[in-house]
């Protein structure tokens, strides 16, 4: 017997300025070019020219497979509770303007944000006959976030602003297990294996389409990239679960995870001014556990293995060219507080020894 649940998502979100930003009618008469003629949008040294472009992406959902107060009878055979996930979200915001006025301004803004569960378990009280049991979160393929921020401001002849902020928040969980306070009574001496696995890519990155705000007199290129991600990967059983008739328990959690945050830009003009900022923020955890107060009976071996890998890369850089007045500040901030963790808070009846 077989039960499962899968979700395969592909989030595709773009936001383009118009080319030339809002001056780039030949007539003078579009939307965003009469909103700033009627607002006499000017400088005393004349007119303004913007590029602006917003992408937002929100990913949000459950994926579960799960027996409540069942009975199954697989003979012989193996019984299965599966749910997979893969989800891809791209999210671009190409915020250049190319227009020469007297002020350029082009800026984008990026922004991706996932919230993701995906849970496979036994719940209630169940009895189960099969030849193996196995209780799998499975990651068929790599999910990935990605956000890329673009501005640029042209060739402006007296101020020339570029500006762009990518942000990535993932936050998922991925979880097989026995419920808290379970009952699970399980005929044909079956090996139970209670596995979750997650393969998960962040990238954020903000950067300019032409290096940065390039104007006459004043060059302001700014980027800022973020990168939030948070993930639990969890085999375990529950506070207060029984488990009776099981041959081997097995419980494995495998967490591979890469963040990727780039922030460049570049200032350029009698008085260039650069902020670059980078943040990674990897807060991940995979744990194998079995809970206070469990009542497991375990005939042959028990075997419980945790890891997680993460490969965390964060840049911020800044390139500042002026014949006065040059300020560049580039800052890189990265914090990992990533654990991995296999432990019992429970008594253990096995039969066998497991391995060393």
């Amino acid at each position: 017997m077989s039960l499962g649940a899968s979700t395969n998502r592909t989030i595709v979100t773009t936001a383009d300025s118009s080319q030339g930003g809002s001056s780039a009618s030949s007539g003078g008469d579009n939307a965003s070019e009469k909103a700033l003629k009627g607002n006499n949008a000017s400088t005393s040294d004349g007119s303004i020219s913007v590029a602006g472009a917003v992408a937002v992406s929100t990913d949000t959902g459950d994926t579960k497979a799960y027996i409540d107060n069942g009975t199954v009878n697989s003979g012989a055979g193996a019984t299965s509770v599966t749910a997979a996930t893969v989800d891809n979200a791209t999210v671009t915001a190409n915020g250049s303007s190319t227009a020469k006025g007297a002020t350029g301004v082009g800026v984008g803004v990026g922004i991706n944000v996932a919230v993701r569960n995906a849970d496979a378990y036994l719940t209630g009280t169940d009895g189960v006959t099969a030849g193996s049991l196995t209780v799998h979160i499975i990651a068929p393929d790599q999910t990935s976030f990605t956000t890329t921020a673009t501005s640029g401001a042209g060739g402006a002849s007296n101020v020339g602003v570029a500006g762009s902020l990518a942000v990535n928040v993932v936050v998922l969980h991925h979880n097989a297990y026995i419920d808290d306070g379970a009952v699970v009574t399980l005929s044909g001496n079956p090996n139970v294996t209670v596995e979750a696995d997650a393969n998960v890519v962040n990238t954020a990155k903000a950067e300019p389409a032409d290096g940065g705000g390039d104007a006459t007199k004043v060059g302001i290129g700014a980027s800022v990239a973020f990168s939030y991600g948070e993930d639990t990967t969890a085999g375990y059983i529950g506070n207060s679960a029984t488990l009776s008739g099981a041959n081997g328990l097995t419980l494995t959690s495998n967490s591979v995870h890469a963040m990727d945050t780039d922030a460049s830009s570049g200032g350029k003009g009698g008085t260039a001014i650069t902020p670059v900022v980078a943040i990674s923020v990897a807060d991940d955890d995979a744990h194998t556990t079995v809970g206070a107060g469990s009542n497991l009976s375990i005939g042959g071996n028990f075997q419980a293995s945790s890891s997680l890998t993460n490969n965390v890369a964060n840049s911020a850089k800044g390139d500042t060219k002026s014949s006065s007045t040059g300020v560049g500040i580039s800052i890189a901030v990265t914090v990992v507080n990533d654990s991995s963790l296999s432990t019992t808070y429970s008594d253990l009846l096995a039969g066998g020894a497991g391995p060393p």
